[in-house]
């Protein structure tokens, strides 16, 4: 009897209940580097890769993987907005900031332009406050218990 071990493609989701926490781990390595107290990146690395994952169009289709999920979509969505990124209109454009999120994400070193690390640090901020609202207010709409008061 053999087994296989099939390794799923972590992506962005909403409702992942680490992502916050990840979103947060990567703006603090990205704020040491710009104080210059970091060498290794690797919640940045994480998140870049989920995001690559999340812009991989799904096979046979032009639309990407994760972004077709609507929490996640506005998720991202508002933390694209929030981080003072270009204003996202439409998928396209949201899949195209999310791809070049990626690319600098995954880019990212301590060498780096300090400008742009700025910026992808505000993006995790913003995600990482995006995410947590987001999944407090789905667990705020969860009806209790009929007998609860």
């Amino acid at each position: 009897m053999s087994s296989t071990v099939t390794q799923e493609t972590e992506v962005l989701r909403a409702l992942d209940s680490d992502l916050p926490y990840l979103a947060s781990c990567a703006a603090i390595e990205l704020d040491n580097v710009l104080l210059g107290n970091q060498t290794s990146l690797v919640a940045v690395k994480s998140l870049a890769e989920r995001l690559r994952n999340a812009t991989a169009p799904v096979e046979g289709g032009e639309a990407p993987k994760s972004l077709m999920d609507t929490p996640t979509l506005q998720v991202f969505t508002r933390a694209v907005n929030d981080s003072g990124q270009m204003g996202v209109t439409t998928l396209g454009d949201l899949t195209l900031v999310a791809s070049r999120i990626a690319g600098t994400l995954a880019g990212a070193t301590p060498d780096s332009n300090a400008d742009r690390i700025r910026q992808m640090r505000e993006f995790c901020v913003a995600l990482s406050r995006a995410a947590a609202a987001f999944r407090q207010s789905s667990f705020d709409s969860e009806p209790t218990h009929p007998y609860r008061r």
